[in-house]
């Protein structure tokens, strides 16, 4: 099938940016000055809002029919004349970002409404320089960066969250699976399209920016999304909560639903 220039288009235009958002985020001189806290105690630096505030710009300046979602100003959701909505966390692992770890990624999806399919997934991590993404009518997931920085994932490991561990909420499972803790969950995602591990799991609710490009890049490598319960997950702007995550192929995806389901 050959490729849609409009979805091509889009896709193209938030790739341009990418050095111009590396540059916003990796020298910021004090990434702590003028934080906030959202409900949840969830930090918000001002960081996360000029990297929406620049991708926004852009986005609207050539896509002005397009809807878009982001998570750090809802109050800027703009409903799609187009049928295409932006679906964009511009800093997902916000805490990371604050702490100086790696771990913290942008995440940009494109949401056909017509069809309720994801039409492009980009996960980029700003400070590892590594982009992956794809596209719905090409095969697998490209990555651009330092594939030698890869090498130090397990591949065999099951990726969660280092906020999830830290309350204690894979105990139970503590030696029966081989976890490895990695802030954002798109970069998890981003990661485990790459080969970088077995699975992805999440205890707790996500919002549909948080994980649709980095379940759309997991899907393209041949990943079933589901949630922990084995129900399949789709993305729509009418849901956009999911309590919890797994994502994995067979036949480790039912022996991984059986441990989390029958651990004591």
């Amino acid at each position: 099938m050959p490729s849609d220039p409009g979805i091509i288009s889009r896709a193209a235009t938030i790739l341009a940016e990418k050095q111009a958002l590396r540059q916003l985020v990796c020298h910021v001189e004090d990434p702590s000055a003028g934080v906030s806290y959202k409900p949840g105690n969830s930090p918000l630096t001002l960081t996360d809002l000029a990297v929406d505030d620049r991708l926004f710009a852009v986005v609207s300046r050539h896509f002005p029919e397009d809807g878009w979602i982001s998570e750090e100003r809802p109050e800027r959701m703009v409903p799609s004349r187009s049928g295409f909505t932006w679906v964009v966390d511009p800093i997902d692992g916000t805490r990371e970002f604050l702490e100086g770890t790696p771990h913290f990624s942008m995440s940009v999806g494109l949401l056909d409404e017509r069809a309720c399919e994801v039409r492009f997934g980009i996960v980029y991590n700003f400070m590892r320089d590594e982009l992956f993404y794809a596209l719905d009518d090409e095969e697998g997931v490209r990555f651009e960066g330092d594939k030698r920085q890869l090498s130090s994932y397990d591949k065999n490991a099951i990726l969660i969250s280092r906020t999830e561990a830290r309350m204690g909420l894979f105990e139970p499972w503590q030696g029966l699976l081989p976890f490895a803790q990695i802030g954002s969950i798109a970069y998890k995602l981003g990661l485990l399209s790459a080969g970088c591990g077995k699975a992805v799991v999440s205890l707790r609710r996500k919002n549909i920016w948080d994980i649709l490009a980095g379940c759309f890049l997991a899907s393209k490598a041949g990943f079933e999304v589901r949630s922990v319960d084995g129900k399949d997950l789709r993305f729509s702007t009418d849901k956009t909560e999911y309590p919890t995550l797994l994502v994995s192929k067979e036949p480790f995806l039912s022996e991984l639903l059986s441990i989390l389901r029958h651990a004591s």
